[in-house]
């Protein structure tokens, strides 16, 4: 009897990971969509924005998916006070793929976006081994509207810091349209 419902469990946790898991894929139509990737090793939570928007939180070996309407976008990545920042042109149809990482600062740790390069297959296949064992990280609803709305004023002051000073210093990763990935 055991046995079978050792079996059974495993079948099922299977058939859970198989159906929750993705893969990489296309944005729904009018739309473009980016890939968050962290695997950084014993590294906080990160919250992730696109410009003052709260668009989730990512903890190590876990991702985002977001869709988002095409154009230019900011997304910054926060620990605490700590931000890193990604601007991307984001065209209709397109899949975009960055790895999230942290480095260690005075006091403490700051993130940063780094452009995955697909020529290097090392780099894609930790990527989508992962994309295609898990499913997107999700925020609970309630948790997100309140954290949301907690993080709305900073956010908007750092998107004027950098704009005004970050920016010009080329203190950012940038990834231009044509630098999606093709699937």
């Amino acid at each position: 009897m055991k046995t079978k419902t050792l079996f059974f469990c495993l079948i099922a946790s299977i058939i859970s990971i198989s159906i929750n898991a993705q893969g990489f894929t296309k944005p729904s139509e009018g739309k473009a969509v980016i890939y968050i990737i962290y695997k950084t090793v014993g590294a906080s939570t990160q919250l992730i924005f696109d410009g003052d928007k709260l668009i989730g939180t990512l903890k190590m070996d876990q991702y985002l998916r977001y869709e988002c309407k095409p154009g230019n976008h900011i997304f910054i990545g926060s620990i605490g006070m700590q931000k890193g920042f990604l601007t991307v042109e984001m065209e209709e149809g397109k899949i975009y793929i960055v790895k999230m990482r942290v480095e260690e600062k005075l006091g403490g740790v700051a993130p940063y976006f780094k452009f995955i390069d697909f020529n290097k297959e090392n780099q894609m296949k930790k990527m989508t081994k992962l994309v295609n064992s898990k499913a997107p990280a999700e925020m609970d609803p309630a948790k997100k509207d309140k954290w949301a709305k907690r993080w709305k004023k900073p956010m908007a002051k750092a998107i004027i810091k950098f704009k005004t000073k970050l920016k010009k210093k080329n203190k950012h990763q940038h990834i231009s349209a044509d630098m999606d990935y093709k699937i």
